[in-house]
């Protein structure tokens, strides 16, 4: 009865949940259901190495859809290469933009519903890495506060210049 009165008198988007999901694999497919109904915009943030196991997943199919119901999805990463820079635009994000991180942590947040937040990641490209695990959580508070830091780091970071091979081909030829 208790609970009831409780889910009474609160809408079910006021009632926070906060869950923790172990293993790499199960972490990328939490991300990609988050992606899955995405709105607005979605921030990205993590190491490079991260990006480039995501490629492997089906997250690259729910960023584009996502961005075809007009959502806008940003990928926040540390300065590297050109090799980790183009499989990371494999991804097709709406912009990669390259900056300082505070830690080699990921962080997906979508505005004003969700957010998905790890501690420190190991390089392992193991996409079967147990030792891997995220917070999930809806909690307006936390999504508003980790939103306002990406949007923040968005705004001191530069955007990537990554070269395609036809530019790459067409500067050979000249």
């Amino acid at each position: 009865y208790d609970f009831l009165v409780i889910v009474e008198g609160n809408s079910l988007q006021e009632i926070s949940s906060f869950v923790i999901i172990q293993g790499r694999s199960n972490i990328y497919s939490r991300i990609s259901k988050l992606l899955q109904k995405a709105t607005g915009v979605v921030y990205l943030v993590g190491p490079p190495e991260d990006f480039m196991r995501m490629y492997h997943t089906t997250i690259p199919e729910r960023i584009q859809e996502i961005k075809a119901n007009g959502a806008e999805v940003r990928i926040l990463t540390e300065i590297s290469g050109d090799k980790e820079l183009s499989f990371i635009d494999r991804l097709n994000p709406s912009e990669i933009r390259l900056g300082k991180l505070p830690s080699k942590s990921r962080m997906v947040v979508e505005e004003n519903k969700q957010l998905i937040m790890s501690g420190a990641l190991t390089s392992s490209m193991d996409l079967n890495d147990e030792n891997d695990s995220v917070m999930h959580t809806n909690s307006a508070e936390m999504v508003r506060n980790m939103f306002s830091l990406c949007s923040l780091l968005w705004n001191k970071s530069k955007p990537a210049e990554i070269l395609t091979a036809s530019k790459t081909k067409k500067a050979r030829i000249q």
